[in-house]
């Protein structure tokens, strides 16, 4: 997308629309004129339908109606976004606030504001407000307000947050605050002119009915209401128009300057979650009308005859049309009209391109062989060490290597060959070169190893692996697939150690975000993979897998897991993965805190299991050394114990 070569156009356009807003009065004024030249011509035989006797007292009126009501709008809003904020009913965050929601908003704008060299406003939020929604608003900085909606604070990571706020200080760096409040006062001069005519003709209904001494002078004043009433609603027609093509240029401005400042995608980010929220970006407040043009989204319906913002699928393929395919794609999925991934790519392809003004070549993403497997019911066991308490991390790491192993991470082809030496050692194949080719020596040397090592040689072998051509690298996915599946049956260990191996090669397609509704059978399929990495007998499996799953589903999604079972079923654990991932932060915890439950709830961890759940905290976004910290001092008790 031309970002620089977008922001000269949409300035240049919201010049010209700004004028012809204004010709929008002209017109209001030209076609009352003209229908009162209509009225008078039969009377007045040397006048014109354009200039006859009225016309200077019907210019003169109009005018004081429209500028009457624009500067009365205007000064009601003198004070600007923080007198706003106050009418609409939102509660200002404190600075010393101690809700972490809040704080995190107080953070995000604390460094944009640094960053940007803009004065920080004050912030407000509207607590009754479920929608994902945000608006800034002033005249000057000291009187500058962002408000969000308290939807926005709960369902938005600190990433996704950070593009809408880079995003609505756009809008301040461009002078749109200032804009939106003039558009505010200029409607409502319009809007003055149908309220007149709808006063007028109340006034003739009235008299119609409570004084009965002239019915033509009643008929009068509702026919001139009536008159009033819709050359008004003329021109309020137009302004919204005109309004909505102002500010849809405004908000792909804003989106790309967003992308600019932040330098990451926070702000796509943010759409693609707003597209799977139940709510979107409405609000429901009876100010909803007035400071729709504001919002970071639509705030009204989105299919209103006077949207004020782009639809979210079109702002999303202005920014990365190959972000709208993933997302279309995964909606697909999970409405489960075509389970296939390869042919929903192949389903949406057209609809993305009747958005797009330009084509964008889609990567080539990598799918796993066909047929998919099914979970494994045990986990491999290549020697009894596996079952024992896992080696001290410090240990693990500094333990001795072969030679072999040495010279095998030394370069990228050895590292090949190392990788899938251990995940065929694992499925017990190694020893069946007509099933899998894989190194003799390096098999060797890993047979005399403490099996307990072969995943942390594994992450040392991903690191090392260094750069492959596309193509190269999901060639070699594909070898490792078809080892870690050959049976039919696949382990959840050996899927996010292929999910290592993908992100280490530029193969793991980006996070999309999904709604938990969506997620049911996913969360079911991991739960499921979890407990039969343990050695659990079935009916421990059964119990467990219903505890765990109560904690997480919704009644419904519960319910619906209770009747299937999906042990035998095929599942690209992957895909199940990937979709997981893109849940809210606070949805991912408790998925993570499920896991413990399910590799903890014998009081024992091998080291398959920690080596699942260090992984899987990867795989769900938290590297963070504090998260793993956890972990690592319980397994320490544990081991110590």
């Amino acid at each position: 997308m031309d970002f620089w070569g977008r922001q000269e156009q949409a300035k240049r356009y919201t010049l010209i629309l700004l004028i012809l807003f204004m010709l929008a009065v002209g017109f209001t004024i030209f076609v009352m004129n003209l229908l009162v030249g209509m009225v008078l011509y039969p009377f007045e035989q040397s006048g014109s339908l354009i200039m006859h006797s009225l016309t200077p007292m019907i210019i003169t009126g109009m005018l004081v109606v429209i500028l009457g009501g624009s500067l009365w709008e205007a000064y009601r809003l003198r004070e600007g976004g923080r007198a706003l904020a106050s009418r609409l009913g939102a509660r200002r965050i404190q600075f010393e606030t101690t809700v972490p929601e809040e704080r995190m908003l107080k953070n995000v704008v604390e460094e944009m504001s640094v960053a940007s060299s803009v004065p920080m406003p004050a912030l407000y939020v509207l607590d009754d407000e479920l929608g994902v929604n945000a608006f800034v608003a002033g005249y000057r900085a000291m009187d500058m307000a962002l408000v969000v909606t308290w939807g926005m604070l709960q369902t938005l990571d600190r990433h996704e947050l950070q593009g809408v706020i880079a995003h609505e200080y756009s809008h301040i760096r461009h002078g749109d605050t200032q804009l939106n409040l003039r558009l505010v006062a200029w409607v409502a001069g319009l809007l003055t002119v149908s309220q007149l005519g709808s006063w007028i003709a109340q006034t003739g209904f009235s008299l119609q009915r409570h004084v009965q001494r002239n019915r033509h002078a009643d008929a009068l004043f509702i026919a001139i209401g009536g008159l009033v009433w819709l050359v008004g609603s003329l021109g309020v027609l137009m302004a919204r128009l005109l309004k909505f093509a102002i500010l849809r240029q405004r908000e792909f401005l804003a989106d790309a300057s967003s992308m600019q400042f932040t330098r990451t995608n926070g702000v796509l980010q943010a759409l693609l979650r707003i597209r799977t929220h139940h709510i979107g970006t409405q609000l429901h407040g009876v100010y909803t009308e007035s400071i729709s043009h504001f919002c970071f989204g639509q705030a009204l319906h989105s299919n209103s005859l006077f949207a004020t913002h782009p639809e979210l699928d079109q702002r999303i393929c202005e920014i990365s049309p190959a972000a709208l395919r993933r997302a279309k794609v995964q909606e697909r999925i999970l409405a489960r009209k075509q389970v296939d991934q390869i042919e929903a790519e192949m389903a949406v392809q057209k609809e993305v391109l009747s958005l797009e003004q330009k084509q964008e070549v889609a990567p080539i993403e990598w799918h796993p062989p066909l047929p998919l497997p099914t979970v494994r019911l045990h986990p491999v066991t290549v020697n009894i060490k596996d079952a024992i308490k896992p080696l001290n991390p410090q240990m693990r790491q500094n333990a001795a290597r072969p030679d072999v192993i040495k010279r095998a991470l030394s370069t990228s082809a050895g590292c090949r060959e190392l990788l899938a030496a251990i995940l065929a050692l694992r499925q017990q194949i190694a020893c069946e070169p007509e099933k899998q080719q894989v190194s003799r020596a390096i098999v060797e040397a890993l047979a005399r190893l403490d099996p307990r090592l072969y995943t942390s040689i594994f992450l040392q072998g991903v690191d090392a692996l260094g750069e492959l051509p596309a193509s190269a690298a999901r060639q070699f996915l594909s070898r490792l697939a078809d080892i870690i599946q050959l049976d039919g049956h696949i382990g959840l260990l050996d899927v996010l150690l292929l999910e290592r191996v993908k992100a280490k090669l530029n193969q793991l397609p980006p996070i999309v975000p999904v709604s938990l509704d969506h997620c049911g059978p996913a969360i079911t399929f991991l739960v499921e993979a979890l407990l039969h990495v343990q050695k659990l007998k079935p009916e421990q499996i059964a119990q467990a897998r219903l505890r765990v799953l109560r904690t997480i589903l919704s009644a419904r999604q519960f319910e619906a897991a209770q009747k299937k079972r999906i042990t035998g079923d095929p599942v690209n654990l992957g895909q199940v993965l990937h979709q997981l991932a893109g849940l809210l932060k606070r949805e991912r915890m408790n998925i993570l805190a499920a896991a413990e439950t399910c590799l903890w709830s014998d009081t024992v961890i091998s080291q398959e299991e920690q080596d699942v759940l260090d992984l899987l905290y990867w795989r769900m976004g938290f590297e963070a050394k504090t998260l793993a910290d956890y972990t690592a001092r319980k397994i320490a008790l544990e081991i110590s114990s």
